[in-house]
Parts: C-alpha cells; structure tokens; sequence
C-alpha cells in the first residue's frame, strides 16, 4: 500500500509540473 502512495505523489507531482 506503501508504494501506492508513493507512486500516487510522484504521479501527482508530475502531472503538476507538466501542467
């Protein structure tokens, strides 16, 4: 469950810098 998290932030953070 960890890691979901973890790839939810890095995908969130991501998508923010690309928007």
């Amino acid at each position: 469950m960890h890691f979901h998290s973890f790839k939810t932030v890095v995908a969130f953070r991501l998508g923010g810098v690309v928007n």
